[in-house]
């Protein structure tokens, strides 16, 4: 199981050599943005979690994928998280989020997926992600900070990895629901929904 980002930052490094062409989109390197950026960041969004930016300053998040979670917004390529965040919440199609007052970070599949500015129906850092083929549905939350999310995605992705050449990857979701129980027992239906698709 992997319980803290040191553990993930292992397991990537650990998929990396698995997978040496890949390696730039999935080992998770430290440090992440710089003070500066950091701060473009937060005078860019307002009230944007602390909880997003000490991970966005702890770890890369441009260019990384754990499994089909993308960590930072589709922007072109080049630009430094700062500016993909800005590129993507002026341009993104489903303004969704922005009724839950949410800033666009990530993406699943190509489902949105935010962080929480301001308490309302949801709370200030939880992480929210949307349903493009049904845009009508409320927000799943998949955790209650960034770092929660990082979490059970990687661990996702591990127990993946664990069963990858089991006759039936389904048999991991036992060991999978075991990790949303323990860090997020709240978020077991977003997740376990997200699971089916990717342990089948």
């Amino acid at each position: 199981m992997i319980s803290n980002l040191d553990d993930l930052i292992a397991f990537t490094n650990r998929l990396g050599e698995k997978l040496p062409a890949r390696r730039k989109r999935i080992v998770i390197e430290r440090p992440g943005c710089s003070q500066d950026e950091i701060d473009n960041i937060a005078e860019a969004f307002p009230n944007i979690p602390e909880s997003y930016l000490a991970i966005a300053k702890q770890v890369r998040l441009v260019g990384i994928s754990i499994g089909a979670f993308a960590l930072a917004p589709n922007a072109p390529i080049g630009l430094g998280l700062c500016e993909q965040l800005l590129d993507s919440n002026s341009t993104a199609g489903d303004r969704h989020f922005e009724d839950d007052c949410g800033y666009l970070v990530a993406f699943w599949e190509g489902d949105p997926i935010a962080v929480v500015y301001q308490s309302g129906q949801y709370e200030r850092g939880q992480v929210l992600k949307y349903d493009t083929g049904n845009p009508m549905d409320e927000a799943e939350v998949l955790g209650d900070s960034y770092e929660q999310f990082l979490l059970l995605a990687g661990n996702l992705n591990f127990v993946r990895d664990k069963f990858a050449d089991a006759d039936d990857p389904a048999e991991g979701m036992p060991e999978f629901e075991q990790c949303v129980a323990k860090f997020a027992p709240d978020r077991e239906e977003g997740w376990m929904s997200i699971a089916e698709v990717v342990l089948s």
